[in-house]
C-alpha cells in the first residue's frame, strides 16, 4: 500500500509539491484542451455586445488551458458598467481599464496546490525543513490577498467595450513592454 501522499521534487532552483490524487491530472482532465480559438468562444457564448480582440481570444484560452482561470466567470463581470480600475501604468496611452477574473484555485484543491507550485517557481524556492513552515505562511498570506489573481484588460471607444488582454495582476512590466504594443499593432484606431 503506497502512504506517501505528498512528494516534494527538488529543481535547480525552486521545489514542487505533488499530492496523491490531486495534482496528478492527466492532460485529458483539462478543460478547453485540444480547443482552437473560435470552438473555445462558441462554447463560452460570451456578449455579443462586445468586442473581443483575436489577441484577447488566444490569452483567455491560454490561461482557460493552465488552469489558471475560470472563463465562465467572465459573464459576471458583463453585468458591471462601471470600470472596475484604470490602469495607470498605461495611462500615456489613454483610459485603459481592467477587471478581474476569477482563478482556479477558487475552485478546487488542485487549484490551490498549483498556484502554491507557481508561487515556488516564481520567487525561486527550495522548501526544506527550516523553510517550509515560513514559506507556506507567506504564501497563505498572499494567496489571501492576490485573489484577483489575472486582470482581464479593456478600453471603451465609442461606447464600445474592446477585450483587449487577460494577464497576471500587477504585471505592469508586460503591459508596458508587450501588452501595449500588441494591442496599438492590432488596434491601432483605438488608441
Amino acid at each position: 500500500m503506497d502512504t506517501e501522499k505528498v512528494k516534494i521534487f527538488d529543481y535547480e532552483q525552486y521545489s514542487q509539491i505533488e499530492v496523491k490524487g490531486i495534482t496528478d491530472i492527466s492532460n485529458d482532465c483539462k478543460p478547453y484542451k485540444g480547443y482552437t480559438i473560435d470552438e473555445f468562444f462558441e462554447r463560452l457564448d460570451l456578449p455579443q455586445d462586445y468586442v473581443y480582440t483575436r489577441y484577447f481570444k488566444k490569452r483567455l484560452l491560454f490561461y482557460s488551458q493552465e488552469l489558471k482561470v475560470r472563463p465562465e466567470s467572465l459573464v459576471d463581470h458583463f453585468k458591471t458598467t462601471r470600470p472596475i480600475s484604470v490602469l495607470k501604468c498605461l495611462k500615456l496611452f489613454g483610459h485603459i481599464e481592467h477587471h478581474h477574473i476569477d482563478g482556479m484555485y477558487n475552485t478546487d484543491t488542485y487549484s490551490f496546490v498549483f498556484n502554491l507550485n507557481n508561487y515556488l517557481k516564481k520567487y525561486k524556492i527550495k522548501l526544506n525543513q527550516d523553510n517550509i513552515n515560513i514559506t507556506i505562511d507567506v504564501f497563505l498570506g498572499k494567496f489571501k490577498e492576490s485573489q484577483t489573481g489575472y486582470w482581464v484588460i479593456y478600453v471603451i471607444k465609442n461606447s464600445t467595450r474592446y477585450y483587449l488582454d487577460i494577464c497576471e495582476h500587477g504585471n505592469d512590466e508586460y503591459l508596458q513592454t508587450v501588452g501595449i504594443h500588441q494591442y496599438i499593432s492590432d488596434n491601432p484606431k483605438l488608441f
